[in-house]
């Protein structure tokens, strides 16, 4: 699939993320730092190639084009009750769908009957928003 948008615009894009949550990579433990930049490159390519889209109105969205269907699904920006959804998950991959799942009001099943690149984006997205 051809890029729709450039890298900069993408990380530019990107970078509404950031400073919305004022996420910093230097600031993660050295564990985590590898896998959230994995993450995150992986995210600009999805921004680059339109299926993700990062908005900060009133209140930052992210939306999700989905590759298999024509659905979005828009992530609204985190709330203790979003993150309250993950208590008690003990996998990463639990905490991502619990808390996308929150997010975007269509519940865990929604982000659990994702494939392919629709749930590689969103894993990728949901592991960054686990370190905010």
């Amino acid at each position: 699939m051809e890029n729709k948008i450039s890298e900069k615009v993408a990380n530019d894009q990107l970078n509404i993320l950031k400073d919305y949550y004022e996420f910093e990579i230097d600031d993660l433990p050295e564990s985590l730092k590898e896998s959230v930049e994995y993450a995150i490159k992986k995210i600009t390519g999805a921004i680059q190639k339109g299926r993700i889209e990062i908005v900060n109105e009133d209140t930052l969205k992210v939306v999700q084009t989905l590759k298999h269907g024509d659905n979005k699904l828009t992530y609204e920006s985190i709330t203790g009750k979003a993150k309250s959804q993950m208590k008690d998950k003990d996998s990463q991959y639990d905490k991502i769908y619990s808390l996308l799942g929150s997010l975007s009001g269509w519940g865990k099943p929604a982000i659990q009957s994702l494939s392919g690149i629709d749930l590689s984006t969103a894993e990728s997205l949901g592991l960054i928003l686990l370190q905010v």
